[in-house]
């Protein structure tokens, strides 16, 4: 990688009189061009930038400003400089590929709709770079709607995936609901080309609702009975299907938890026991923890960050609930051990099943750690 970049260098830099041939100068550019493509192995990103360049500018001399081959060189030129957050060389490389992409694949090409969704995409990993990624995710949906008009799948798709991607990144409550609102607009577009209980619709259906239940300690009546209809409606359509058995298993585990930081157990007991039934399938003989609730406390012990141990023997029930703990050890501040106690009266299991039957497991234990990550 050094030795072609310093040959690079001296070629860029080399007095007119000193002349290269353009066989030494192809050779070079190839060594470059293998020196990026190794890089790109390695997934270091300075590297990579930096063998991308090197192909590029070289690249550039040989081919020229009106070549394909010099367009897709600054294509990879351009990412690599966004992933490296060479923020000044990704600005100028980005709009000088749009420049040659227009020049030799057209303004209205398939080849400009990629670049811009993966510059879209891109941006979006970057801190505080959510307005370029809407930008470009914008400038990608005008060209989808001029290369195959509106109400297109391929406008739905990418919606969609960009929905989700951000979503993923989103930080802010504005970036979630934005993100959200996003999403929304990619399952109309789905409903109006395929059936409203197709998978594209249940899977953003289900993740806004995970969302949702990751992004908040408690969720209001209103965002709590629309996060629970999307996700019984996604469950519906994955136990149609053999196919997503592990998409349905995922989603009962949602709803468990969102009913039960909603303190509602009595709604989370069903995808308890279609959990356990499940289980019984692969031979687990252990009641599967779903939901653990955090323990509460307001003591001095606690304010002032001391550590603590508290490990409890209990039983859990035939629909998912702990009963009969007994604290078997402890230690560090007494509130401690109320608080543990609290905490495992709303954890909630899916039950052992056996011949079909959900039953009691006993000597079930947790062991709870209090201190400074509590």
């Amino acid at each position: 990688m050094r030795l072609i970049i310093f040959i690079f260098a001296l070629w860029v830099h080399m007095p007119t009189a000193i002349a290269i041939d353009d066989n030494q100068k192809l050779q070079v550019f190839n060594e470059a061009y293998i020196a990026y493509i190794e890089a790109r192995k390695t997934e270091a990103k300075p590297d990579i930038f930096k063998a991308a360049k090197a192909a590029f500018t070289l690249g550039r001399q040989i081919y020229g400003d009106n070549s394909k081959k010099t367009t897709i060189l600054s294509i990879n030129y351009s990412i690599a400089a966004l992933q490296a957050l060479e923020e000044k060389e990704a600005s100028n490389s980005l709009h000088l590929t749009e420049k040659f992409i227009n020049d030799t694949f057209g303004e209205y090409s398939t080849k400009k709709l990629s670049f811009f969704k993966r510059v879209a995409i891109e941006y979006l990993s970057h801190p505080k770079k959510i307005k370029q990624a809407d930008k470009y995710f914008n400038k990608a949906i005008k060209l989808t709607r001029k290369l195959y008009g509106r109400q297109h799948i391929e406008e739905a798709i990418f919606t969609k995936t960009y929905g989700l991607e951000s979503l993923i990144r989103a930080v802010y409550d504005r970036e979630v609901f934005s993100s959200i609102d996003i999403l929304r607009d990619a399952m109309d577009l789905f409903e109006n080309l395929e059936s409203q209980n197709s998978l594209n619709i249940t899977e953003i259906q289900f993740l806004i609702g995970q969302r949702y239940w990751h992004s908040y300690s408690s969720l209001g009546n209103v965002s709590y009975n629309n996060t629970v209809k999307a996700l019984e409606h996604a469950l519906a359509i994955y136990n149609t299907n053999s196919e997503t058995t592990e998409k349905a298993i995922e989603t009962h585990k949602a709803l468990v938890r969102i009913h039960s930081r909603q303190t509602k157990a009595y709604r989370a007991t069903p995808h308890c026991l279609a959990i356990g039934a499940n289980l019984e399938q692969t031979d687990t003989k252990e009641a599967l923890l779903i939901y653990i609730a955090p323990p509460k406390h307001f003591s001095i012990a606690h304010s002032q960050k001391k550590k603590g141990d508290v490990i409890i023997e209990f039983e859990v029930d035939a629909k998912g609930f702990t009963r009969n703990p007994v604290i078997i050890e402890t230690s560090g501040h007494s509130s401690y051990r109320s608080a543990a106690l609290k905490a495992l009266e709303n954890f909630r299991f899916a039950p052992r099943f056996e011949n079909g039957q959900a039953v009691k497991t006993k000597s079930v234990k947790y062991h709870f750690k209090f201190g400074p990550t509590n």
